[in-house]
């Protein structure tokens, strides 16, 4: 988890900082996927970071993965977050 929020402190588009993320849903077992009101695995934190249509984690409810992202995936969308607007990154490029 510090190889990615050191990373988040270096990017230069929102589309770096959700690549970041991805990578390290799937390193503690989760996925990363479009909403689906369907899908009970899904947590509700939007991860697009206004740079592309919503993207939620997922993992199935009561396991080690889903417990890792509850945990520490908060942590990391605010390091996200800070990085994107202490850096004036361009977040305005929005997928349609």
């Amino acid at each position: 988890m510090q190889d990615t929020a050191d990373g988040l402190h270096a990017i230069s588009h929102p589309d770096e900082a959700t690549g970041l993320l991805l990578t390290w849903i799937q390193q503690v077992g989760g996925r990363l996927t479009l909403p689906d009101p369907d899908d009970p695995d899904l947590l509700g934190i939007d991860l697009s970071l206004g740079a592309h249509q919503p993207l939620r984690a997922a993992a199935p409810r009561g396991s080690i993965p889903r417990s890792r992202l509850e945990d520490r995936l908060p942590f990391l969308l605010l390091e996200a977050r800070q990085a994107i607007v202490s850096g004036s990154l361009d977040c305005t490029a929005r997928v349609r």
